[in-house]
């Protein structure tokens, strides 16, 4: 919305700018923003009103006209802040600190807030002091979810803060629920258990696997929302409770199985990936031998060697939908890239023998989860293997596919996105 203002202001058309502002700030519910939107319309149709009639000239109607505009703009700057700010909402994290203070100065709090700042890599200003419980070291610190999430990471590998010795640290759950809400993302329960008791800085195995879970949960929520910045991220808070012990001790569950093996084939991190599955195959809670191979024939996919990856998945006999569906997916994709890179009749013919397999067992099978999404992610791929076969005009079809995967709901949104790039 905002871009689509800026380009109707710079042809001239504040009427309908501010009538877009309007409707976009009566969405939001942002009724300062609608009512200054609603002043400066009331401005420009007083101004066209005053140039009509000939009570002003040109001149002062250009002038008006750019003071409007400018004011404008300032309104749209507002929303788009406004739109940040809700993106980034404030936690309140309750601290106990060591130190018995019998007055908690304004240098006391100073060394308090310089310390977490610069431990999170805040900016001044960014960490605040909400409450400083009488007479006693407990104080309530307003800060980013990211930096929140900072400041758990530096707890959990045992990081000193300068010389502030925090005791315990407990978080607000009122604070956060405007943050679970727009995130869609139930991490209440996570937050409900997390009250650390530390020690000399140090934290007990279980606390320390509520922390890593609330971390990696937030880092995964990032990775689904496009940064690229938090597979790394991700990866490393998984690889940190492998190593510290704190997780996969016992068991491992296929979710996060399959979480950690995606995350480090995005990071590159092959011989890694594969000395996960050579030791922590053999502690799935079920269906070990089929994840095992479906594990090596992705990663061998992922290398590019597919002799390798075809003869992990012929050995996998899945006895659950879910699946049988991932070794669907994974032979699609398969036989897309050996067709993409030989560009052989036979390996087309193949690939569109299995992708006519696959739409059919879907069709007959509707109580599958996402179903809509892979039968859409069959008929994106289909379209684009008629592209990369030459039948049609390539620029103008994979616009056309670009178009398509943005308005569809899809599985592996983001490897079709990469396919689709690569023939622009």
């Amino acid at each position: 919305m905002i871009d689509k203002v800026h380009e109707i202001i710079a042809h001239g058309d504040l009427n309908n700018a501010l009538v877009l502002i309007q409707k976009e700030a009566i969405n939001k519910k942002l009724s300062k923003i609608k009512d200054d939107a609603l002043i400066q319309l009331f401005r420009f149709n007083q101004l066209n009103k005053a140039r009509l009639n000939g009570t002003i000239s040109f001149d002062e109607y250009l002038m008006n006209q750019s003071k409007i505009a400018v004011a404008t703009l300032n309104i749209l700057n507002q929303i788009k802040s406004d739109s940040v700010e809700k993106n980034n909402p404030k936690v309140q994290i309750t601290i106990t600190l060591n130190k018995d203070f019998d007055n908690f100065d304004n240098i006391d709090k100073k060394k308090l807030v310089t310390a977490i700042t610069n431990l999170v890599e805040a900016s001044s200003g960014e960490i605040l002091i909400k409450n400083i419980k009488s007479g006693s070291t407990i104080v309530t610190l307003e800060l980013d979810i990211d930096y929140c999430q900072k400041l758990l990471d530096s707890l959990i590998s045992n990081q000193q803060i300068n010389n502030i010795d925090i005791t315990s640290v407990s978080i607000n759950i009122e604070s956060i629920k405007e943050y679970e809400e727009q995130n869609q993302v139930n991490l209440n329960q996570a937050f409900e258990s997390l009250i650390i008791q530390i020690s000399n800085h140090e934290i007990s195995n279980e606390q320390k696997i509520i922390f890593l879970n609330l971390l990696i949960k937030h880092s995964l929520l990032h990775v689904r929302n496009g940064s690229q910045s938090y597979l790394k991220k991700a990866l490393n808070y998984y690889k940190l409770g492998i190593d510290r012990k704190i997780i996969f001790n016992r068991e491992v569950n296929s979710i996060s199985y399959n979480n950690v093996l995606e995350l480090a084939i995005a990071n590159k991190e092959f011989t890694w990936a594969n000395n996960f599955i050579e030791e922590y195959s053999g502690k799935l809670n079920k269906d070990k031998d089929d994840m095992y191979n479906l594990a090596k024939a992705r990663i061998y996919l992922a290398l590019k060697e597919y002799s390798k990856s075809s003869k992990h998945l012929e050995l996998v006999s899945p006895k659950s939908s879910i699946l049988h569906l991932r070794k669907r997916l994974l032979s699609t994709r398969l036989k897309f890239e050996i067709y993409e890179n030989s560009k052989n009749e036979k390996d087309r013919e193949n690939l569109l023998n299995e992708i006519y397999i696959f739409r059919t067992s879907l069709r007959r099978t509707k109580f599958i989860p996402q179903n809509e999404a892979y039968l859409n992610f069959l008929s994106i791929l289909l379209k684009l293997v008629v592209v990369i076969s030459g039948n049609v005009s390539q620029t103008i079809e994979i616009q056309e596919l670009d178009n398509r995967l943005k308005q569809k709901n899809t599985v592996m949104k983001g490897w079709l996105a990469s396919k689709i790039d690569s023939y622009r």
